[in-house]
């Protein structure tokens, strides 16, 4: 190679770039202004994406397996109770953010075995405030208590007595929504009692829609005098009624606290029941097994009570394997899907009654 190649070698890499690329000094101002521009702007989507990913919220709720209290720490029997070797455990689901969720949890959610992804509508029904909504799930709640300590009674032959009629969920722009409230207890209409939901039904019956009752109730224990205008029922409109949802309210012969207030919802009927059971009968129907379970209670036909299905079974089975309970309790119609979950890890039982659980447990 001679000196005279050297320069050539230099310069010709240079050229020959600028002749493929075709692109004069102030093109390739123009290019680079582009491309700084794109840069600038993936750079800003990956700094900005990850927090609208854990920030922006969606109308999506995220629910996992709750809490599984001792249902002996929730609920104090003010009589001489037996003590019991093992102990019982209501299982229960949460909701992680009830503001709704981030897309970064809804994502986690869609691939986690133990979480279910739900519409906030779903929870939280459209036409009533998140408030209302929390009332009618704590309203539920004093039913199972109350409906528990029925039917425990019931089973050991302990006499009690009917108090009212409990306001369950009240109708969402109606005028008793104005006056009622989830968890008020009706105990006279017109002057009259009312001790079970028959004669309050019967009470509105003989009124004509749009006709004021004079109502006297309970209320966090103290008494009041409401005026409710009566309604049009929607689904029979030549039938008249209030705009509530009652349940049957019992006076027990045996005062029972109970300490729930953190937890809402029907379903702990079958499981208080259980345990009231179990500490006011002699024997000892836990076997020295930690027994949890889900499930609401229906009174039938006064000797029978009939164990009614709940919701979201698959999170509750994976609360009570994360408790290492011994024992899982469930409505008979959810007993296969519990199963399978289960596996090898706890023994389910399937249950269609209150005495099924019970017999059931005494054969352990």
């Amino acid at each position: 190679m001679t000196k005279s190649d050297r320069p050539l070698l230099r310069s010709a890499p240079a050229l020959a770039l600028s002749e493929m690329a075709g692109l004069t000094s102030e093109s390739r101002l123009r290019w680079r202004s582009i491309s700084a521009g794109r840069w600038t702007a993936l750079v800003t989507l990956l700094l900005v994406a990850p927090l609208l990913a854990t920030t922006l919220r969606f109308p999506l709720l995220v629910m996992e397996p709750g809490p599984a209290p001792d249902i002996a720490d929730r609920s104090e029997i003010l009589t001489p109770t037996f003590e019991s070797s093992g102990s019982f455990h209501l299982t229960t689901v949460q909701i992680r953010r009830p503001g709704g969720s981030t897309l970064f949890e809804a994502m986690q959610a869609m691939f986690a075995s133990d979480k279910f992804l739900v519409s906030r509508s779903a929870v939280y029904p459209p036409g009533g405030s998140d408030e209302q909504a929390n009332q009618v799930q704590s309203a539920q709640m004093v039913q199972s208590e109350v409906s528990a300590a029925a039917v425990a009674f019931d089973a050991l032959g302990i006499e009690y007595e009917q108090a009212g009629a409990l306001v369950i969920d009240v109708l969402p722009g109606s005028p008793a929504s104005e006056v009622l409230e989830p968890g008020d207890v009706i105990t006279e209409v017109d002057g009259q009692p009312v001790t079970g939901i028959d004669e309050l039904i019967e009470a509105i019956a003989q009124r004509s829609a749009g006709e004021t009752l004079a109502v006297t109730l309970t209320r966090d224990g103290a008494v009041t005098n409401e005026q409710v205008r009566t309604v049009q029922s929607q689904e029979e409109p030549a039938r008249t009624v209030m705009g509530v949802q009652i349940s049957q309210h019992h006076r027990a012969p045996i005062d029972i606290n109970f300490d729930a207030a953190d937890i809402g919802g029907p379903s702990a009927g079958l499981m208080f029941a259980l345990s009231i059971y179990d500490r006011l009968e002699e024997g000892d129907l836990t076997g020295g097994k930690k027994i949890a379970g889900t499930g609401t209670l229906d009174a039938t036909d006064g000797s029978r009570t009939a164990v009614g299905g709940v919701g979201a079974v698959e999170l509750k089975v994976r609360g009570a394997m994360q408790l290492g309970a011994d024992v899982f309790v469930v409505p008979q119609d959810s007993v296969e899907k519990a199963r399978s979950l289960a596996g090898s890890s706890m023994q389910v039982i399937g249950v269609s009654t209150f005495e099924e659980a019970i017999a059931a447990l005494e054969a352990l």
